[in-house]
């Protein structure tokens, strides 16, 4: 089956709990009543949008009625939302897991769609036989979901845009859509990572006198659990995003504090005070 290409969405709410809680998305215009009663073209919605809001400016017809349109028939299953919280400033993503449901239930956002917001409560992993396999985390605590900058869901939109087209989409133990494809058409694994990293080291030596130190994926989480401590996050916090089950873990592995991080730690706290 060929690659279908898949649409990212952005969508905002006041109502953090609903979308992340009950694994949805949804907006509001409750008024409008059941979406799907009206005909699948937007003339049918801007009229039954005028008939409802008879007071609506006419620009407000044409962006509301649209907006009602793309939610219930362009937006699909297996499409992407990016969902940036206004309470915390985190920024969720998440996997479209159902078609258009009109929900009365619902105090004001009735209109609804599930959405499988993107967990890390499993891995990946491959075999020195070449075996690809889906696992558990390592430990209760590495099963989380990890907020990220509007920087890396940026990074992470422009993956989904550039990600080739493929004539079959492997699928490992129940999972698909998987973001990263080596030259195969398999989903990568930390190896090739490693194997990049390595490249652009030597390729770094062959031509600059100061060498580059090794760098892998693990030196990079080492760096940003340093930089966070370093930071001022609170350790707990930090814990938690690290995945780690221990938090001696996280204060003693990867944090590499230092007699100047201990200087000007000290020079803050007291200017505190």
């Amino acid at each position: 089956m060929a690659y279908e290409e898949k649409c990212i969405w952005g969508i905002h709410t006041y109502n953090d709990s609903l979308f992340l809680k009950d694994n949805l998305i949804a907006i509001g215009w409750y008024q409008m009543g059941d979406l799907s009663k009206i005909q699948p073209d937007r003339d049918s919605f801007k009229k039954k949008y005028m008939k409802t809001y008879p007071d609506a400016k006419k620009g407000s017809i044409a962006t509301g009625a649209g907006m009602l349109y793309r939610f219930c028939h362009e937006i699909q299953v297996g499409d992407y939302v990016v969902f940036p919280s206004k309470s915390n400033r985190e920024v969720n993503i998440g996997i479209v897991d159902g078609d258009y449901v009109y929900d009365p239930n619902q105090e004001e956002y009735v209109q609804t769609r599930k959405v499988k917001w993107l967990n890390v409560d499993h891995q990946l992993m491959r075999t020195s036989g070449m075996e690809y396999l889906v696992t558990p985390t390592k430990t209760n605590a590495g099963t989380r979901r990890v907020p990220m900058t509007k920087e890396v869901a940026a990074c992470f939109e422009r993956m989904i845009e550039s990600r080739p087209a493929l004539r079959k989409e492997p699928v490992i133990d129940g999972y698909t859509g998987f973001l990263c494809i080596d030259k195969n058409g398999m989903p990568k694994v930390a190896m090739h990572w490693e194997k990049y990293f390595k490249f652009v080291s030597e390729k770094h030596d062959r031509t600059c006198r100061l060498k580059f130190p090794k760098i892998t994926p693990h030196v990079c989480r080492h760096t940003f659990c340093s930089n966070m401590a370093r930071s001022g996050m609170n350790p707990k916090t930090l814990q938690y995003i690290m995945g780690h089950s221990d938090i001696t873990v996280t204060m003693n592995t990867y944090t590499h504090v230092k007699y100047d991080d201990a200087k000007e730690e000290f020079a803050r706290v007291t200017a505190i005070g």
